[in-house]
């Protein structure tokens, strides 16, 4: 809701100059700081924010410490919350995005109010994705018999089905789209339809969709679609598509840049890998040279361990013929003795 602060939602609050006005959702607080700073501190304004789980940049010290009695801050949930608030004139409703919360928003505020103090009600996420489809940030608040089976899969445009690639594939979305009580503008179509008071219902389907509830004049219209024109919302859409577009040529260049210089490493990694498969093939030929050698060593081995044994066996038969004629000899030497005494 923070795009449509400076583009129609300040310039609706200026016109209508509301003393009171109520946020459900404060996300990290941005449009916080907006109304705050830009509204509630020049008009002497106050602010009701409402949430029971801000994001952790949520500062509540500086917005307490800042804007004093101006800020009050509920941690609770909208639906336990609204319910004792009877005193405001405008409503920024971005919380919970499915139309069981929505729905029970928008009739606790027709309980509060009469048609003459209506509030001017100001929602978020009315086109797609989730104009007909549920979100639950927390689907244990939902009673069953609201609560649509879900997932965490991402939601594509002009794709029923989740999937893997597309917008918010962390949350719960609901698996169906299109069906009965399901989607927060279903759930606005539902309230304008039941509601006894004399309504209206302006939205503009950019950044998500901003929708208007407001009583049913002809001043209302007039200054609802002034604002919806002046605030060139198309213009906007085209200063960011221009952007990103740019953004995105200039990333596509430098991609294309990087991806010449990894062609180029690539052709060089291909050349370094052919020397080193010619490498590698002169080493397999060393290698099998290497491997015939040893084979022929091993060889050269058994034969020389053969010619060993053979030569040792010949030395032992010499040795046991040495040691019969040395024994000869002895006798010989005794009877040569025996020949001299004689």
């Amino acid at each position: 809701m923070n795009r449509f602060w400076k583009g129609i939602i300040l310039p609706l609050f200026n016109t209508i100059k509301p003393e009171v006005i109520v946020e459900v959702g404060s996300f990290k607080g941005e449009n916080t700081k907006n109304i705050l700073s830009s509204y509630c501190s020049i008009y002497d304004a106050k602010l009701i924010s409402i949430d029971p789980n801000p994001h952790k940049d949520f500062d509540l010290e500086y917005f307490n410490n800042e804007f004093g009695d101006n800020f009050k801050f509920f941690n609770s949930m909208s639906l336990d919350v609204l319910p004792n608030l009877i005193d405001y004139n405008a409503i920024l409703i971005d919380g919970d995005h499915n139309w069981y919360t929505v729905f029970n928003e928008l009739k606790t505020i027709e309980k509060n109010f009469n048609q003459d103090s209506f509030p001017f009600i100001i929602l978020h996420d009315v086109s797609w994705p989730y104009a007909r489809r549920d979100l639950y940030y927390d689907p244990d608040v939902i009673p069953m018999e609201f609560r649509h089976p879900y997932m965490k899969l991402a939601m594509f445009p002009g794709v029923e089905k989740l999937g893997k690639i597309g917008l918010n594939e962390n949350l719960n979305n609901a698996i169906h789209e299109n069906t009965p009580k399901n989607g927060v503008l279903t759930a606005i179509e539902d309230f304008i339809e039941d509601t006894s008071l004399d309504l209206a219902f302006y939205s503009i389907n950019v950044f998500y969709g901003l929708g208007i509830i407001c009583q049913n004049t002809e001043k209302n219209r007039r200054m609802i679609l002034e604002l919806f024109y002046e605030s060139d919302m198309a213009g906007v859409l085209e200063n960011i598509y221009l952007k990103d577009r740019f953004n995105k040529e200039n990333v596509i260049k430098n991609n294309k840049s990087k991806i010449k210089s990894l062609n180029n490493s690539y052709d060089n990694l291909n050349n370094d890998f052919s020397i080193l498969l010619d490498i590698n093939k002169d080493l397999k030929s060393q290698l099998n040279d290497l491997e015939k050698n040893i084979d022929n060593l091993e060889n050269n081995r058994d034969e020389l361990e053969n010619k060993v044994s053979e030569l040792n066996s010949s030395l032992n038969s010499q040795n046991s013929l040495v040691k019969n004629l040395n024994k000869r000899i002895a006798e010989k030497d005794k009877d040569l003795a025996g020949l001299n005494d004689v």
